[in-house]
């Protein structure tokens, strides 16, 4: 994209303030991670009940802001929400919390296997432990952290339809045609 998807705009507002507002509603602690970039343009943009915290792994993907993210949450579950799905809505993470109890997560899968790491929701201890067992490992994606949990719940994305059955609040935008196509 050429710049921050996070900064993106969504009907005037940027996508990490429209993406962390909606999950205020269903969660009390919300925290954005940053990576390695500066705090103060997150904290312009965003309610100042969501907590900016920084990847203290330095990784250039997303486990690296998950493992620092299980250090920080003060809940038995975490739900992982990526910056450039300006569409998502809470009841789809509502929906996943209640899939998740008693499992190590709930991540919804396609009929051709893919997952979606980031619109899932995990438990904390269990998934910090499998974290860190990928990172000494040297797998460095979100999927292999997945792929180390002993009980998820993959939650067909079918399944999701109900709730929104354009599944748009699975709709990443990666180029300027999917910002356009908004």
């Amino acid at each position: 994209m050429g710049t921050d998807k996070a900064f993106l705009l969504y009907k005037g507002r940027p996508f990490v303030a429209v993406i962390a507002e909606e999950m205020l509603k269903v969660a009390g602690d919300v925290l954005v991670v940053i990576g390695n970039k500066d705090g103060s343009s997150f904290r312009r943009v965003l309610d100042d009940r969501i907590r900016v915290i920084a990847d203290s792994y330095y990784l250039t993907n997303p486990i690296g802001g998950m493992l620092s993210t299980f250090r920080e949450v003060r809940n038995e579950y975490v739900a992982f929400v990526a910056c450039d799905v300006p569409l998502m809505k809470s009841d789809v993470i509502s929906f996943l919390h209640d899939a998740a109890r008693g499992h190590s997560a709930a991540v919804p899968r396609w009929e051709n296997g893919h997952v979606e790491p980031l619109c899932a929701v995990y438990n904390v201890q269990q998934s910090e432990e499998a974290g860190l067992k990928a990172f000494d490992r040297g797998n460095l994606s979100c999927a292999h952290l997945v792929g180390e949990l002993q009980d998820v719940n993959f939650v067909p994305v079918e399944e999701l339809r109900r709730l929104e059955p354009s599944l748009g609040f699975l709709r990443n935008v990666n180029r300027r045609e999917d910002l356009l196509a908004l």
